[in-house]
């Protein structure tokens, strides 16, 4: 799938497997990953139950998805030291449904 972030095309990969990209496979503790200079999303493929993280697999694999998103957004905003801070990248990721929702419900 094809996004456009801030004027950029960024391409959003799922089900990526450790074995097809090797960044997966250099690092298990993450889910997902941009590529900034290659406008690339990957995530990757997300088990169908993991006790350690969710029973709701495809929540999380959203989550993921938002949580990369966020990156992008503010790498393409020129907020570079920003984009590499996992905390607020995370905030955002995990905020942002409640905020759209309230925006939302507000017709602001």
């Amino acid at each position: 799938m094809t996004v456009n972030i801030l004027g950029a095309e960024y391409t959003i990969t799922t089900g990526v497997t450790e074995e097809d990209d090797a960044h997966l496979a250099s690092n298990e503790e993450i889910d997902g990953y941009i590529d900034y200079l290659t406008k690339e999303i990957i995530i990757k493929q997300m088990p169908e139950y993991n006790p350690g993280l969710s029973k709701d697999i495809k929540s999380y694999e959203r989550l993921v998805i938002r949580h990369e998103l966020a990156h992008a957004f503010l790498y393409e905003s020129g907020l570079t030291d920003y984009a590499a801070d996992e905390q607020l990248v995370e905030w955002l990721a995990v905020q942002f449904p409640k905020m759209a929702k309230l925006f939302e419900e507000l017709n602001i």
